[in-house]
């Protein structure tokens, strides 16, 4: 008995994409490592004055309270700027729903909670801000020894913090020899934060 296996795959088309989450990843690292150093920039000491520090882990204030929000917003508010976006990780952002407030921006949380669209909802709206969340946890956590913290951003207008633009798109190439396929792909990105009072950040003990 003979049989013929044929295989109808883009296998181009699937390195490509994962090349360019891969890249898009490394871009996201590397902002969040610009936030830092904003945050460490505006404070010749580097305790960072625009830095909320939460350390009470044992009296079990170990997630994203509202006194805590309003510090961080405060950090750009008091400070003749205007909080516009809150990041974080999608993880840290579900503190949300353990809040007993009445209310999470201009809804209620027991209609968020019963929503199917909860996590969009609080997403979309939260107060005043504008709420950028990703699934890579591991971005927003912070370890010191043994410590080990959640943590958030915010951060005001585009206009006050700086610009971004692709200098070249993701660009790929290949290489076949023999039964081997050699991929590589490249992009440029030109960021610059012209204000580094015009980023926020929050560290929540967890462990």
């Amino acid at each position: 008995v003979e049989e013929l296996l044929a295989i109808n795959m883009d296998v181009f088309g699937m390195i490509k994409e994962y090349t360019e989450k891969e890249i898009m990843s490394l871009e996201d690292r590397l902002l969040i490592n610009a936030f830092n150093t904003c945050v460490k920039a505006t404070d010749p000491t580097n305790s960072g004055i625009k830095t909320v520090l939460i350390d009470d882990i044992a009296a079990g204030n170990n997630y994203l309270k509202k006194e805590y929000l309003t510090e961080l917003l405060n950090t750009l508010d008091g400070d003749r700027l205007e909080a516009k976006r809150l990041i974080c990780s999608t993880a840290a952002l579900n503190d949300v729903f353990k809040w007993s407030a009445n209310s999470v921006g201009f809804q209620m949380v027991g209609d968020l909670v019963k929503n199917k669209e909860a996590r969009n909802a609080i997403r979309s709206e939260f107060g005043p801000l504008d709420v950028i969340s990703s699934i890579k946890n591991d971005y927003f956590i912070e370890k010191d020894g043994v410590k080990e913290y959640k943590v958030f951003y915010v951060v005001t207008d585009n206009e006050f913090l700086g610009k971004a633009r692709e200098l070249t798109p993701v660009t790929f190439y290949t290489e076949k020899k023999k039964n081997r396929i050699k991929m590589g792909a490249y992009e440029n990105i030109g960021m610059v934060i012209a204000n580094a009072r015009a980023v926020g950040k929050l560290m929540i003990r967890t462990k």
